[in-house]
């Protein structure tokens, strides 16, 4: 299987071993930086029944689970991944460089008593945490631990579970789980317990004392009970213990290996050291590297009597205590630590998780908080962090600490597929959809809309999931069948003018995304959110359209809603740049082409830029009367920059109000056509504002705003009507001169065009035109 690639992402390298159950390899992860080194174990069964299939399938994933639960143990490897591939199965696990015991035996054994002391309580320990999790490994031997090159611990390898099949079908004693000599009886016949696990420990430490393969120990033939003291130098007391382990009848061995391990440090050689406080310091630092912890803490504890103002000593004897599960002792011996270094990291650490043993997870989470502010990029803790707001129910903010996680690590997987899962049963369809997880994105919202068929938020997410696949038909039949009902539904609209986008149909997409502003509704920060997103689309369909100016409107109102909207930002610069390199403000044919001044004094002007046309607008009063001199130019600027800047939706939302309490008031009309026209939806504004002039119809400046919307359609001999009836209402105005001149301009009548202008000249006080013929040619009427 040399250079063959399993599960699109893993390379095999070598063959590392294997037998009857299956193989195992060395191999690479393509996927990840660097390409790390793995193994990949290989289970295949030797009856290739559907029966026997099945149960292999159900114990690979029982073996899964259990490797995933106990991989979070330093001696235990981690597993990566679990895959099937042409029905055979397969484990990754994580790679541990060292060297197996059977080879590091080899030409070695028999070994002292005191080394095989240290390998017991070594093994043993390892056992208790894997006991506590209820897991029997099934094949302990010296095949199956690796002494570590980096540290030289031991590290158990290859859990049985996956080995336990269905192979009672077939008479075959190859079959049956366990390894000849360390396997006890009631394990070969297929009731293998805790003690079964002892059993095995027991006989590799009688080879390691008689240097005597198990298979070739002698037995009493009346007991069944093996013959070994005779071979090996070893203490009466360790013998016994070995006795115990090894007992024929497995009722007469151990409770647990925590019993052997206490048993083993009464052992213990406690002579004390003679160098006072720095001597028993190292004999508690020899001690606890080989995992003899309590005597560690009765060394620490001496060498604390000395120096008891030495916050490492007091950090590793915590760690001693911690070690053995001695939880409350720990957790004083961390509070000591940070009552001498408020800022030990380390102990914060590992007080937090020591709270977490003792469920007291409130106290916990104070711990990872203060470790993430004292090493911001403290990736594993941000993590663990997530674990604890997670348990604590606290799902957004969980949600958000596995993100700095990933932000601070993006190849920290633990930390992605945690937040995928949790968001996953959070039904958070749009956040899954925003990192990249769009299949389980849809699987959520296919679940969610299974529950709540009806629920129109998550038939909008169904679209939303289809789109990030590109199924816009389906995507968009979905919205339709929305809209048919609820016709101004803001979510339907949004996501079908999203779509439409991607389609590039973008002046369908405005018609959506216009409707969708028009009928929404800013109640609470989401809702406002919302639309100022709805804003920047806008915005971005304009730019589509080669409609700079528009755009630009349409991100200065998506940041009133929303200031710090990167995009919206991003736009916004985007077309101030745009605009700028062009040199002048677009003039539009019914564009204001003067500025008129207050003060009887008129000037020639350029075409102002537009930034000095946006400080202008700026300064304008809102909703001016153009009968007022004070805000003459204010009114003259609503064809141009102001009445686009101004917020919309602000104004909308006023006058709704308004129009709730009196639905004819021609003010709150007036301002609903400012806001339609500035939208350029002018026939729905020419309507309001004929609502409008039916209530008020002596009012001069609605038959101004009517007129201005007829100019925009085009409708000259209508607009020329409108201020006809301004002029006569009020005939000292000058503004409706000033425009109807502008009519006639647009016709070329020159003629006619001068009686107006006259007309608005002497009224004014102030004019100033630039005249459309020729790019600088420009008339100037100073009275």
């Amino acid at each position: 299987m040399s250079n063959q690639i399993l599960g699109g992402r893993y390379q095999i390298i070598r063959k590392l071993g294997g037998g009857g159950f299956g193989q195992t390899y060395l191999a690479q992860d393509l996927h990840l930086p660097g390409k790390p080194a793995c193994v990949v174990k290989q289970l295949k069964p030797k009856v290739n029944s559907a029966v026997i299939l099945a149960a292999a399938q159900t114990l690979f994933e029982a073996e899964a689970e259990v490797l995933h639960a106990l991989g979070y143990h330093d001696q235990i490897p981690r597993l990566t991944a679990h895959f099937q591939e042409n029905q055979e199965f397969y484990l990754v696990q994580e790679y541990i460089e060292g060297i197996v015991l059977s080879q590091a035996w080899k030409g070695k054994l028999p070994l002292p008593e005191s080394e095989v002391r240290a390998f017991l309580k070594e093994i043993l320990t390892l056992l208790v945490f894997v006991h506590d999790h209820q897991v029997v490994h099934r094949d302990i031997k010296p095949g199956n631990l690796i002494r570590r090159t980096r540290d030289q611990k031991i590290v158990l390898i290859d859990f049985g579970a996956v080995k336990q099949m269905a192979f009672s079908h077939a008479e075959d004693p190859d079959m049956i789980v366990g390894s000849s000599g360390y396997a006890p009886p009631e394990q070969l016949a297929g009731a293998a317990g805790f003690e079964s696990d002892l059993y095995a420990v027991g006989m590799m430490a009688i080879q390691a004392l008689t240097g005597s393969s198990p298979k070739h120990l002698q037995r009493d033939p009346h007991t069944q009970e093996v013959i070994w003291r005779d071979q090996a130098e070893v203490s009466p007391e360790l013998a016994d213990i070995l006795d115990r382990m090894v007992h024929y009848d497995n009722q007469q061995r151990y409770p647990s290996a925590r019993t052997i391990v206490e048993q083993l440090h009464a052992l213990e050689d406690s002579t004390p050291p003679e160098d006072g406080g720095k001597a028993w310091q190292e004999r508690g630092d020899y001690l606890l590297q080989r995992h003899h912890y309590r005597e560690a803490i009765s060394a620490y504890d001496k060498a604390l009597q000395v120096q008891g103002e030495d916050a490492q000593l007091w950090f590793k004897r915590a760690l001693a205590a911690d070690s053995f599960q001695y939880f409350e002792e720990a957790l004083a011996g961390y509070d000591r630590v940070i009552q001498l270094q408020p800022n030990h990291c380390k102990a914060w650490l590992k007080r937090g998780m020591v709270l977490e043993n003792l469920q007291r997870l409130e106290e916990s989470l104070d711990c990872y908080t203060h470790v993430v502010q004292l090493q911001p990029d403290n990736y594993w803790a941000w993590h663990d962090r997530g674990k604890l707001l997670e348990a604590l129910e606290q799902w957004d903010s969980a949600i958000t600490a596995y993100s700095r996680a990933i932000q601070i690590k993006p190849t920290f997987q633990l930390a992605v597929e945690s937040r995928k899962r949790l968001m996953i049963a959070r039904g958070q369809v749009e956040r899954l959809l925003q990192i990249g997880h769009r299949q389980e994105a849809l699987e959520v919202v296919l679940q969610l809309r299974q529950q709540q068929p009806h629920n129109v938020h998550y038939q909008v997410l169904h679209s939303l999931a289809l789109a990030k696949f590109k199924r816009y038909d389906e995507a968009l039949a979905i919205l339709e069948t929305i809209l048919v009902i609820q016709p101004n539904q803001f979510g339907a609209l949004v996501e079908k003018g999203i779509i439409l986008s991607q389609l590039k149909r973008w002046e369908d997409a405005l018609t959506c995304m216009n409707q969708a502003i028009a009928s929404a509704e800013t109640d609470n920060s989401e809702q406002t959110v919302a639309l100022a997103k709805a804003w920047h689309h806008r915005g971005w369909l304009l730019e589509k359209l080669n409609n700079p100016e528009e755009a630009l409107l349409a991100y200065h109102q998506a940041l009133e809603l929303q200031p710090e909207l990167a995009s919206a930002l991003a736009g916004k610069s985007r077309t101030l740049e745009k605009l700028q390199c062009e040199g002048q403000m677009p003039v539009n044919e019914d564009m204001e082409d003067s500025t008129v001044m207050t003060g009887g004094t008129v000037v020639t002007t350029e075409a102002p830029s537009l930034l000095s046309a946006l400080a202008l607008a700026q300064s304008a009063s809102p909703l001016a009367n153009c009968h007022s001199p004070e805000t003459s130019s204010s009114f003259l600027m609503r064809s141009g920059l102001w009445e686009k800047v101004r917020n919309h939706s602000v104004l909308m939302m006023g006058n709704n109000q308004t129009l709730k309490i009196n639905p004819d008031d021609p003010e709150a009309l007036k301002a609903r056509g400012n806001v339609l026209m500035a939208l350029g939806r002018h026939e729905e504004a020419i309507a309001v504002y004929d609502r409008a002039i039916n209530r008020q119809p002596d009012n001069p400046s609605l038959w101004c705003c009517l007129a201005s919307a007829l100019v925009k359609l085009k409708r000259y001999r209508e607009a020329i009507s409108c201020f006809d009836r301004a002029i006569h209402l009020k005939p000292e105005s000058h503004v409706p001169w000033y425009w109807r001149g502008r009519i006639w301009l647009n016709s070329n009548n020159i003629k006619k065009r001068y009686i107006p202008w006259k007309r608005h000249c002497p009224i004014s006080q102030t004019f100033n035109l630039h005249c459309a013929i020729g790019h600088r040619f420009t008339i100037c009427w100073i009275n």
